[in-house]
């Protein structure tokens, strides 16, 4: 059985492992069913620590008799530290044989929350205007932030990250 490992470094410290062959049941990415291993799942508020308490904390919950052949993180936006040390950490943490996928954090938004949410990052607050991600002063009505997304939050948008690393190996191996 292959499974994925999310990491997410924004707006909170989030790692979660999913089951490839559940996601691809779930009918739709956006549902409310959530799936993960169970206990495979560790989040936490500070993000100094980062890793160095979630990696341990999730692979001493994780059961041995699964494989992760995946890990699915975020490119933008974000804070450039913490985005830039998410897509080196998956990088070395990634065997050579996994496939490493990273998506614009609204890509793990529905269509209709795309136009309408901003990312604050603490200094920029970026949006989503047809498909071009900008950073503007005056920001429209949902805003995302640590403050304001919960443990829900980050586990639908993991799955979704996840829904996508799946497409995008179906994809890949159909043009191989």
């Amino acid at each position: 059985m292959s499974h994925i490992l999310t990491l997410f470094t924004f707006p909170r410290l989030a790692m979660v492992i999913w089951c490839k062959d559940d996601l691809m049941q779930t009918p739709c990415p956006h549902s409310s069913l959530f799936q993960p291993i169970p206990t495979a799942c560790a989040m936490h508020y500070d993000p100094k620590p980062a890793c160095e308490i979630l990696l341990p904390q999730l692979w001493h919950q994780m059961p041995h008799n699964h494989t992760i052949t995946s890990m699915a993180t975020l490119h933008e936006p974000g804070p450039f530290t913490a985005t830039r040390a998410g897509q080196s950490f998956a990088k070395g943490l990634a065997a050579p044989e996994w496939t490493v996928f990273s998506a614009s954090f609204f890509d793990l938004l529905d269509k209709e929350q795309q136009e309408k949410a901003w990312i604050d990052t603490g200094g920029h607050h970026w949006v989503n205007r047809h498909g071009n991600v900008i950073s503007e002063t005056t920001p429209p009505q949902h805003g995302i932030s640590g403050s304001t997304c919960t443990e829900l939050d980050m586990l639908g948008w993991s799955k979704r990250l996840a829904t996508l690393c799946c497409d995008f190996q179906q994809n890949k191996s159909k043009t191989l």
